[in-house]
């Protein structure tokens, strides 16, 4: 119990001394530009860049007399940080090989060098890769007798802003008889009194290798980032058992990798353990516990288990929240641990990590990061600049020609700008855009259902998975919407019935009103007909009783009377024609078939063609108009005079046929045809006399070759009322 309250005081000692850390560490950019003294065989470059190899780096052979020696390094860029992390590397060749009392200085000059404005950087306590060296916190830095190689790890804190260069100076120490560099005194005026060596040699002595000599194999500098989304930083933790020296429990939030932390041996404790309280209770989307990197072929970490809490130190609290990793997963430097890694709500207060070893060196861990859940969202939906309601579920209306909206974190952490975004069943890819900046859709979705899907980037470089997934329904037109449709079916239904209705009541009047004007014309005709039937029949009852009286006159010429017959004959043949076309029964396209019928054979014999009819009428009841009738008639019948008294043929072709506006009469011959053009001079006054025909009827004539190139085709086309 005594034990056990002694650890607990010495945790909540850590949660109120802790201080500030910093952020994530990003690697600075150095260049050596002057180094005093540099033995011929110093290779500054190495310092600074690429991997540290034993004998490369800046050496120095011994004293130089009024002369610290120095190396100035100037930065990529001015660097602005909150704390620095420094490391120093000390590759041999003898154990002793390293600078036994240094200070690191940094200026803000816009051209450091040896004159430049110094000033001296307060570190911190300092470790070595050997746990047990422990060095002093005061600007110079003392180091004792280590086995080469070893690296020296430092850090200052304070709030810096643009540093352009670091300079590090070694300082003289007073050798004794023995060899061993004693300290005469501290660069900074401090009273670092050793014992006095009366047996100390007069000259003064910058390393500890042989004759004073060093070698500085590498050189790196670290600086925070401004800002970041891990919740551990400057978090204190705590440890059950007591770390090792030099490696304190802090170094895992700090957000530099190069430090680390583990528990010493403690038979008590068989299973030493981490913790840390975040604050408050919140959702988390990841965590990652950094370790060192091990050489290829080194023990691989032992297992472990983490669990999340709902109370802070020193209370028991409820588990909400586990995961076990086992060791086969343990061996990779950082281990990225989420939600479905483990069981429960990855939601909490107080964070442990478990080690599974008795181990002394175990659980070994070099950083532990704590990332919020950002649960990124679309928010601000527009189509065509309307902005619509809802963000679980968005309706796009039907026609939208530009949708937009803008991403956002439900919870804002530091660092975090950047998102992607996906629409599930619109594209298959990410789409990366910037939190609080419009992204718009290009082209707008379909019309259907989709999954807008929203993540935002940590600044560690991980994607956040706990983005809120969005509805997106896209509607579709009226037409291809059931509801919508019938309404408009029903209403499109109704107003054409109505206008179907005044329609056809519209076409019953004119229907009607043309039926009066065509019984009107049939009176008429009959009339008409009626009289020049009576009229001419008497005058050709007068001719002949005239001739016969003639005859019983022997004295009048015979030739007279033959010309009174034949006139007679002529003026009976053309009295019929006129009756027939005056007679409203044969007002139709079945009539004038009919008469074509008739009439074209008998014509054609007495010229002594054959005449062959093709006709294809589909209604023979539609109506013809006496003026169309008559024209077309004529025409015809001058066409097969012109076949009779032109072509030379003995075969003549009539075809007959009906469209929806029109009749079209084709007279073919198998004659000697047109010739190479067809005629058009004012010789043929007879097809001259048709066109004009068929072009008061508001038709149109042609004259073909015939088929195969023989005789001749004329197609006559007169127009029809609609049927």
């Amino acid at each position: 119990m005594e034990k056990a309250g002694m650890r607990r005081g010495r945790f909540w000692l850590w949660m109120v001394l802790g201080a500030a850390s910093p952020l994530r560490a990003v690697p600075v950019d150095l260049r050596v530009v002057s180094s005093a003294p540099m033995d011929s065989g110093s290779n500054l470059e190495a310092v600074v860049a690429g991997p540290v190899v034993a004998g490369q780096g800046w050496k120095v052979a011994g004293p130089v007399a009024g002369l610290d020696p120095s190396l100035v390094m100037v930065t990529g860029a001015p660097v602005s940080a909150r704390s620095l992390l420094m490391q120093l590397f000390f590759p041999g060749p003898g154990p002793d090989s390293y600078i036994g009392r240094f200070g690191i200085d940094v200026t803000t000059d816009a051209m450091p060098s040896a004159e430049a404005r110094w000033m001296p950087l307060i570190l911190e306590p300092a470790s070595a890769a050997d746990p047990s060296v422990n060095l002093n916190a005061v600007p110079v830095v003392m180091m004792e007798h280590r086995v080469a190689p070893f690296v020296v790890t430092l850090r200052a804190r304070a709030p810096f802003d643009g540093i352009t260069g670091f300079r590090l100076k070694a300082f003289p120490e007073k050798p004794s008889p023995g060899g061993k560099p004693r300290v005469a005194g501290d660069a900074a005026g401090s009273a670092l009194q050793l014992p006095d060596d009366p047996a100390a040699a007069t000259g003064d002595v910058p390393g500890r290798g042989p004759g004073g000599s060093f070698l500085l194999g590498g050189f790196r500098v670290e600086s925070d980032t401004p800002r970041s989304s891990n919740l551990a930083l400057g978090r204190q933790v705590y440890c059950s058992r007591q770390v090792q020296a030099g490696l304190p429990s802090r170094n895992l939030t700090d957000g530099f990798h190069a430090t680390w932390s583990q528990p010493q041996t403690d038979a008590a404790q068989p299973e030493g353990f981490f913790q840390m309280d975040l604050g408050q209770i919140i959702p988390l989307d990841h965590l990652v516990v950094r370790r060192r990197p091990a050489p290829e072929g080194a023990t691989p970490p032992a297992a472990y288990h983490v669990e999340l809490l709902t109370e802070s130190g020193g209370f028991d609290g409820t588990v909400v929240w586990r995961a076990d990793r086992p060791a086969g997963r343990a061996r990779r430097s950082a281990d990225i641990i989420r939600a479905d890694d483990g069981q429960g709500e990855f939601t909490g207060r107080r964070l442990i990590i478990h080690g599974q070893s008795v181990a002394g060196d175990q659980p070994q861990t070099a950083e532990i990061e704590v990332y919020p859940a950002l649960k990124a969202e679309a928010r601000s939906w527009l189509a065509d600049d309307r902005l619509l309601a809802g963000t679980a579920g968005v309706r796009i209306p039907a026609g939208t020609r530009k949708l937009s909206f803008v991403p956002l974190c439900r919870t804002p952490a530091e660092g975090v700008h950047q998102c992607r975004w996906k629409l599930h069943g619109w594209s298959s890819d990410w789409q990366e855009a910037v939190l609080g900046a419009v992204v718009t859709l290009d082209p707008v979705p379909r019309p259907g259902e989709y999954r807008l899907e929203v993540q935002a980037r940590h600044t560690d470089g991980v994607w956040d998975r706990t983005g809120l997934v969005s509805l997106v329904r896209a509607e579709p037109p009226w037409w291809n919407h059931a509801p919508s449709a019938v309404a408009v079916l029903l209403g499109s239904v109704v107003t054409a019935g109505a206008g179907g209705w005044f329609w056809f009541a519209h076409r019953l009047r004119r229907r009607l009103h043309r039926t009066e004007a065509h019984l009107e014309l049939h009176r008429d005709r009959l009339r008409i007909s009626r009289d020049m039937h009576d009229e001419i029949g008497a005058r050709l009852t007068s001719i002949a009783l005239l001739a016969e009286r003639t005859q019983r006159q022997p004295d009048a010429a015979p030739r007279l009377l033959d010309d009174l017959a034949q006139q007679a004959r002529t003026t009976v043949e053309a009295l019929d024609t006129i009756v027939w076309a005056v007679n409203p029964r044969h007002d139709t396209v079945g009539g004038l078939q009919d008469y074509l019928c008739d009439y074209a054979p008998s014509y054609l014999a007495g010229g002594g063609m054959e005449c062959r009819m093709d006709f294809r009428v589909s209604h023979p009841e539609r109506p013809l108009a006496l003026a169309v009738r008559h024209h077309l008639l004529m025409a015809a019948k001058e066409a097969l005079q012109n076949a009779v008294k032109h072509s030379h043929g003995t075969l003549c072709t009539l075809t007959l046929t009906d469209q929806r506006n029109r009749l079209e009469l084709g007279i073919t011959d198998d004659g000697q045809g047109f010739g190479p053009e067809p005629p058009t001079g004012v010789s043929h006054t007879g097809m001259a006399s048709m066109l004009q025909r068929l072009t008061e009827a508001g038709g149109s004539g042609e004259f073909l070759p015939g088929p195969d190139a023989k005789g001749a085709c004329v197609r006559l086309i007169v127009p029809l009322e609609p049927f």
